[in-house]
């Protein structure tokens, strides 16, 4: 199974989350996604939504490629298609409200709402293939990730 195809599984996870009426402030088709990059993106569209990136590094394994932003990574696969996004850049959300910078316990008690598991560090989202985590640091949303396995 590629990394779409997860991507696809856990957006339908997320969507479902959505229909439980999550209080969330962006459009639920938008849930595995931080900023405007979505997991299954094509490298090229990354490059449109962002324009070039600051550093490309290669790598070996499912990750082929990673792409770094002003604090916002994009890691690509073997299909050259989005696997992982981390951001600690306030401006690259997931979903529009679990920001870098934003008040952690807000952030937990709303994630709670989504079956979320939720530390006093971080809040996990788990879904087939893919997941999406955030850390704390000093009472702040540290980084938001979104990764997927092969």
């Amino acid at each position: 199974m590629n990394a779409m195809t997860k991507a696809m599984k856990f957006i339908a996870l997320s969507g479902a989350m959505c229909l439980l009426a999550i209080p969330v402030d962006a459009a639920c088709d938008d849930v595995l996604a931080i900023g405007p990059v979505r997991v299954g993106m094509k490298k090229e569209e990354v490059v449109r939504s962002l324009n070039s990136p600051r550093a490309v590094k290669n790598s070996s394994g499912f990750i082929q490629k990673i792409y770094s932003y002003d604090r916002l990574v994009v890691a690509f696969d073997e299909d050259m298609r989005v696997a992982g996004v981390e951001s600690s850049n306030p401006r690259y959300c997931l979903d529009g409200w679990l920001c870098p910078g934003g008040d952690f316990r807000a952030a937990s008690r709303k994630a709670k709402t989504a079956s979320a598991t939720v530390s006093t560090n971080k809040i996990t989202v788990h879904g087939d293939g893919c997941w999406a985590v955030a850390t704390a640091k000093l009472g702040l949303v540290n980084a938001v990730i979104i990764k997927c396995e092969p």
